[in-house]
């Protein structure tokens, strides 16, 4: 597996849609985690010619999540696009600033032909549900074009809530 891009996204930067360089320093830092970009590369898919689907091998780990219908997802969003983290933060990212310690990372990597993005969400302000993980699997169709195909989410709870570790066991 080649990792192409890690990525953490302070709250602040993305709801305002900038980068994190572009964001003031707000005044009570106290609640806010400051993050960097390691590297924002988007991965380019294969030759349409040279397209050999592992079916078996994207998925492995889906026994790990929750699987969520596509049909389910949100429906202003497109579920086919150029840029698979950029799809999975439109998806499942915050639309509002998130108050408290909220953070945010997107790891995207290439096995085989296809992409596998992870977004995960830490510090929820929700009384049982700590975090939440989405992993959304893209395959190549034209030239530079990702198709979602699946998508499944994980939950760690608040303690006393639940598990600890990320599971697909709902929170108390």
């Amino acid at each position: 597996m080649k990792l192409f891009s890690h990525l953490v996204i302070a709250s602040l930067a993305l709801t305002l849609g900038t980068g994190l360089s572009s964001c003031a320093p707000p005044s009570d830092t106290s609640s806010i985690s400051t993050t960097s970009a390691i590297s924002a590369s988007t991965p380019t898919p294969p030759e349409a010619g040279s397209i050999t689907p592992n079916i078996a091998e994207m998925a492995t780990g889906h026994q790990d999540y929750v699987a969520v219908a596509l049909d389910s997802l949100p429906k202003g969003v497109e579920q086919v696009g150029t840029d698979p983290e950029a799809i999975a933060l439109q998806m499942f990212g915050p639309t509002e600033p998130v108050e408290g310690f909220f953070e945010q990372t997107v790891q995207s990597e290439q096995v085989n032909d296809q992409t596998i993005v992870t977004l995960t969400q830490t510090g929820l302000p929700d009384d049982s549900i700590r975090g939440m993980r989405y992993r959304l699997e893209f395959e190549p169709t034209n030239a530079g074009i990702w198709n979602l195909q699946w998508v499944g989410k994980q939950y760690t709870c608040q303690p006393g809530r639940g598990s600890q570790e990320w599971t697909t066991e709902w929170c108390s």
